[in-house]
């Protein structure tokens, strides 16, 4: 089971690891990927420990593929319509910001509450759009704007097993996937300039290995990989090593494998590769999963997890 945010659910394709497997001398090893884009550590514990780990057939492997940016200080509202009220206790315990203990028992209190972020998207934000559209040719014949529209420059692809990978338009022409690259680049460096990590997200880090260990489950933390611009620049900061540096220790001390990925497209014109400095498109996906799966079956860990006997 794959559970993470966007990346993964672009990156990580359960049918290139499974028929990998296979021919790996591990046969029959079944995969989905429950990536969701948008969620943060605390979904992913809630969701692993809630919809994984309590139920008749627990994973013989967990692979979670977090961020640093996962573990900012600065999340403090990031989609709780998604948590159960009863994450309440494990969030209060990690030490979570009271604004977000407020918010959760405030959608168990009063639901309506819970479809606070739906109606600022669907409704505030459409609004606000389509007034931005009406005024349009008041724009351009008053104040001399002219609208460029963003080129599509990738098409997303639904999977059955979860994954919803993406491929780069060649109609769209390389300026365009250039540009969408570069404003990606330029989006991370400014998430990257006021990074601060949150201790209480280390702690639901551990919460979840630990979860993931007594269950049963044998949990992969998996750094992905990332374009090299990302890897000389924002990889190698010291927010980002230091994140990589607790992630790994808190790792080996309950029973999880960590494995840093992120450069593992280090070539010189390996940029183009992917589709923006975080998230690779389809064929430069299926080529790591290829080496993925390799690993995994030449970690003893998670081989022995893998044919162990037991609840499936």
């Amino acid at each position: 089971a794959i559970i993470g945010d966007s990346r993964p659910h672009t990156g990580i394709s359960p049918r290139v690891l499974t028929e990998t497997l296979s021919t790996l001398g591990l046969p029959r090893v079944q995969a989905y990927n429950f990536a969701v884009d948008g969620t943060d550590v605390l979904h992913h514990y809630s969701f692993a420990t809630h919809g994984l780990l309590e139920g008749w057939a627990v994973p013989r492997i967990l692979i979670w593929a977090p961020n640093p940016l996962q573990f900012s200080a600065s999340r403090r509202a990031n989609r709780l319509e998604q948590l159960p009220i009863h994450d309440l206790t494990t969030l209060a315990r990690a030490g979570a910001p009271l604004e977000m203990l407020l918010d959760l028992a405030t959608m168990f209190l009063f639901p309506p509450y819970r479809d606070r972020p739906l109606i600022e998207q669907r409704i505030f934000e459409d609004y606000a759009g389509r007034a931005a559209t009406r005024t349009l040719p008041v724009q351009s014949r008053l104040l001399g704007l002219e609208v460029q529209r963003e080129p599509v420059s990738r098409r997303y692809q639904e999977r059955p097993d979860g994954q919803e990978p993406f491929v780069i338009l060649a109609d769209s022409g390389p300026a365009a996937a250039r540009d969408r690259f570069d404003r990606g680049a330029q989006s991370y460096a400014r998430d990257y300039a006021t990074l601060q990590l949150s201790d209480w997200h280390f702690e639901m880090a551990r919460q979840l290995m630990i979860r993931a260990r007594d269950a049963g489950a044998q949990l992969l933390v998996l750094e992905m990989p990332v374009a090299p611009q990302f890897q000389k620049s924002l990889a190698r900061t010291p927010v980002h090593l230091e994140w990589r540096r607790r992630l790994s220790e808190l790792a080996t001390s309950n029973g999880a494998v960590f494995l840093s990925h992120a450069d593992y497209f280090a070539g010189a014109d390996d940029d183009a590769r992917f589709g923006d400095p975080g998230h690779m498109p389809e064929n430069t996906a299926d080529e790591y999963n290829l080496g993925l799966a390799r690993t995994i079956a030449d970690t003893p860990a998670l081989r022995e997890a893998l044919l162990r006997q037991g609840r499936r």
